[in-house]
């Protein structure tokens, strides 16, 4: 189709209409239809903006479609189909049309959510392009893409259909953003690992750029007991000497500000044990060092069980060799692939069949091979029989001799066979163990447990020669890493106990089934349970409030029967009592005297039970195990493996492809960091209220209850003067403010301070600072040098007061919180008393702010700058990006 050009104008008559245009007004001709100048004029004002398209046949009497003077798009407009309604609704959304229409940005849109449970729920939207700028940003980072693809002319048209509104920003600002959501995600995170026990996993990589990196992998649980890891170093490192990671590993402790270090697990490498040792004398010095060190170092378990299969793979090099010979001659090309999918055809196998190559230096890469080679094994055989080239590969066919391993014959698939059997505990026990979203340190005793009872048995059935010899070799390394109980952790043995479902009678089990002496088990069991007194001891002085619940039976006061003690009046009631307590002990009854042992003496839980979930039952018992539950938290966060870390170096190398090798190693932190972070679930900073805090939220309530008597001194108010409040306070009130306390909000103020938003505010009195007798200083501001951290010591005068100018509560640190609630609580609401307040035309008058409203709603605040009203309450307890920002962040006026 094409526009109908080729007409006469002065065969077709005219008529003006006058169509409002907002930008120019000025009069736009409309012409009839030119396709039938005898029919009945267009009456719909839209065709002014169109021209009338005729099908390629030429017939102008079947015109179905108008042409957008502005755009140049094709509109339906057939009479009876469509009608003059698309052609109208088109001009309000051409952005060249002079009948555009700007939709309100200020409009929320109705949106579904779908929420964690799978169900979709109702959520007010509306478009934010500060937000939407943020989420691009985030989008690049999780997807692991370039800066530049924000610039690929896909992605604008993408954007441009979906979003008109939201400008694209250039691959530079991209990398800006990056680094400063890099800073304020490392913010956010500096919030909750400050103060918090962790344990640690450290590697190094070196990428294509030939620089060497260290990451450093920090592991922990929050409070709602949920396992989390965080990638919190990804920096360069000079070398791989243990001297340069331990003081690597240690400025980025101290960066972080972390100084309690549960464990470090790291490889078999000598220099990681170099950097252990040095890590060792720095925690020491911190004074955070648990157990005296002892149990600091944590070997990568799965490496070991990598190890310990290499051994027992040498001794089937040949067969498993001719296998990955073979395999690697059908991915040499194209061709040879569609060959040997031709023999799985005529084999009735998988037509797409396909066998990947295994990594020579890890074991599970070669178990899979095997795995995946076994099931075309006959592809295999065929392919030997009919295709020459495949078998001139493995020999010469001139002189007859073997240029390589291969190909596999009968003898060799059936090792094959058999070693995929023999590995498939290892294949599974490495798994369990590289898990680094679920809790594994409870698992080290049953898996090895598995692996050395199969070790056993192999050895034991000299039938299989092969199997036999190979079972030997693995188990001389198997001894060598956990073949005594002096070169296992303890604190896996632990964590095994703290599992309600093991206790400690699996101990016993498990080291009776492997062959150890009774006189040894029942040594290891003490000594396993003697470690776990001493970290209840430990965390009992650490967290001595929570302790003092569960005194010591030495340290309990004798008591009569009435409970007054020491009561020098020996009574009959008393002496019975004293020898009900000695033949008690006669008999050896066990006394409850700690958490330990009232955990052991309880009914353990049915290990059958699929369904039980190790943390939900420690978080339900936490009441009834206040500091156990301590211990069992920082036990269960131990990683058995470096997975966690070397999974880093996997997304290194995706950042770090040949396409953007120029990246700084500060950018490439960033990201790696940062992807790790957005991808990572949320974090639980929920913290049950301290004595010291509801007692803060106590007195609020009754200085809420008890309020002040206000007198108005209304003189010479009318001749310009300002007006003067006088607050008269009970004398209780008065001792209460003034009434010093540790820890409290009135170390910080002597009494509650009067808004000061403005020189014009009413005086109400000088406030007095506790032990301040000069004038505030500017060097000592309340905020530090950013915006989001909060000094409770520094200058008072120095907060903001203007609610429209308040920095949100959810931009500080999570662990500041609580204080900035009791500076501005203690400050009070902003309730400025002008003598004239600002006009604003609403409706069809003239309306302003009203100073009467504070005494009818006490959290009420107003905002000289913004001639604005907030929520006090909604300030104190606001959320990021809240649903109805009206109170908190945008102001209202009406």
């Amino acid at each position: 189709m094409e526009p109908v050009d080729n007409l006469n104008p002065s065969s077709i008559p005219h008529v003006t209409v006058l169509v409002p245009n907002p930008s120019t007004q000025h009069p736009v001709p409309i012409p009839e239809d030119e396709g039938a100048s005898n029919k009945k004029q267009k009456k719909c004002e839209a065709w002014a903006h169109y021209k009338m398209m005729k099908k390629e046949d030429g017939v102008t009497d079947r015109v179905d479609r108008a042409m957008c003077n502005y755009c140049r798009t094709p509109i339906m407009c057939a009479s009876r189909k469509n009608g003059t309604s698309a052609i109208g609704k088109h001009l309000k959304i051409c952005k060249k049309s002079p009948l555009y229409e700007v939709k309100d940005k200020r409009q929320s849109t109705i949106r579904f959510e779908k929420a964690e449970d799978g169900t979709a729920k109702v959520k007010l939207w509306k478009f934010n392009p500060d937000r939407a700028k943020l989420m691009c940003v985030r989008y690049i980072i999780r997807d692991e893409l370039p800066f530049s693809h924000v610039e690929k002319q896909g992605f604008k048209d993408f954007m441009e259909e979906i979003c008109p509104d939201f400008v694209i920003p250039k691959r530079k600002a991209i990398a800006k953003a990056v680094w400063s959501l890099f800073q304020e995600e490392k913010l956010k995170l500096n919030g909750i690992l400050k103060g918090r026990r962790v344990s640690v996993t450290t590697d190094t990589w070196t990428s294509i750029q030939n620089v060497n990196y260290l990451v450093l992998t920090a592991h922990f649980m929050d409070d709602d007991w949920v396992l989390h890891k965080r990638i919190v170093n990804f920096v360069v490192i000079g070398n791989h000497t243990g001297d340069s990671i331990g003081k690597l590993v240690e400025v980025c402790l101290m960066n972080w500000g972390i100084d309690k270090v549960f464990t470090i697990t790291v490889d078999n490498a000598s220099s990681n044990d170099v950097a252990v040792e040095f890590m060792k004398k720095r925690l020491t010095a911190w004074r955070t060092l648990q157990l005296g060190g002892d149990y600091l170092h944590l070997r990568c378990c799965c490496h070991i069980i990598n190890l310990i299969v290499q051994d027992g793979i040498k001794e089937l090099n040949a067969s498993i060799q001719g296998i990955r010979n073979a395999v690697r001659y059908i991915r040499h090309s194209s061709q040879r692939l569609d060959r040997f999918r031709e023999m799985a055809v005529l084999e009735k196998l998988d037509p797409h069949a396909n066998v990947g190559l295994d990594v020579v230096t890890r074991w599970n890469s070669t178990y899979l091979m095997l795995v995946a080679a076994k099931k075309y094994q006959k592809a295999f055989e065929r392919l030997g029989e009919e295709d020459v080239g495949y078998v001139n590969t493995f020999k010469d066919p001139k002189t007859g001799d073997q240029k390589l391993i291969g190909p596999p014959d009968s003898a060799d698939w059936e090792n094959a066979e058999a070693f995929i059997d023999y590995l498939k505990v290892f294949h599974e026990a490495t798994l369990h163990l590289s898990a680094s979203k679920s809790i594994t340190s409870n698992q080290v005793l049953h898996e090895f447990t598995g692996i050395h009872m199969h070790l056993a048995a192999r050895i034991n059935n000299e039938e299989d020669a092969v199997l036999c010899k190979v079972a030997k070799v693995m188990k001389l390394k198997f001894d060598k890493y956990w073949g005594k109980f002096e070169k296992v952790n303890q604190l896996m043995l632990v964590a095994n106990v703290l599992d309600p479902r093991w206790k400690l009678d699996y101990i016993p089990y498990c080291y009776t089934d492997v062959g150890t002496k009774q006189e040894d088990i029942e040594q290891i069991s003490s000594q396993v349970k003697e470690l776990l007194m001493k970290l209840y001891k430990e965390y009992k002085e650490f967290y001595p409030r929570v302790g003092n619940a569960y005194m010591e039976a030495d340290s309990v006061a004798p008591m009569d029967i009435d409970g007054s003690a020491n009561q020098p009046i020996v009574d009959v009631r008393v002496e019975r009592l004293n020898k009900f307590v000695a033949l008690r002990k006669a008999k050896k009854v066990v006394e409850i005297c700690n958490e330990v042992d009232k955990y052991l003496m309880e009914a353990p839980e049915n290990p059958k039970n699929k369904g039980f979930e190790l943390s939900a039952w420690w978080k339900e018992n936490t009441p009834r195990y206040p500091i156990l539950s301590k211990v069992a938290k920082d036990v269960f966060a131990i990683p058995v493996s470096t997975v966690a870390s070397e999974s880093a170096f996997s997304l290194g190398k995706r950042i770090v492809d040949p396409f953007r090798s120029s990246l700084t190693p500060k950018m490439v932190e960033a990201l790696v960091c940062c992807c790790d972070w957005l991808r990572a679930k949320e974090f639980c900073v929920f913290k049950e209220p301290s004595a010291e805090a509801l007692e803060l939220y106590k007195e609020c309530e009754e200085v809420e209850a008890d309020l002040c008597i206000c007198i108005l001194n209304r003189e010479g108010f009318a001749e310009g003067k300002d007006l003067v409040v006088t607050v008269i306070m009970s004398d209780e009130q008065i001792n209460r403010v003034k009434r010093p306390r540790s820890k409290d909000i009135s170390t910080w103020f002597s009494k509650v301070q009067p808004s000061s938003c403005s020189s014009s505010q009413a005086s109400v009195g000088t406030p007095i600072p506790v032990g301040v007798t000069e004038e505030p200083s500017s060097e000592s501001p309340l905020f530090g040098s950013q915006r989001n951290e909060f000094d409770p010591h520094g200058n008072v005068n120095a907060i903001e007061r203007d609610p429209g100018k308040l920095c949100p509560l959810w931009k500080y640190l999570v662990n500041q919180h609580e204080a900035v609630r009791k500076a501005y609580v203690a400050l009070g609401p902003c309730q400025p008393k002008l003598k004239h307040y600002p006009l604003s035309f609403h409706g069809a008058q003239n309306r302003k702010f009203n100073s009467d409203w504070f005494e009818g709603y006490s959290w009420l605040e107003y905002s000289e700058d913004h001639d604005k009203i907030y929520c006090f309450p909604c300030f104190l307890f606001d959320k990021e990006n809240p649903l109805h920002p009206a109170f908190t962040v945008d102001g209202l006026r009406n």
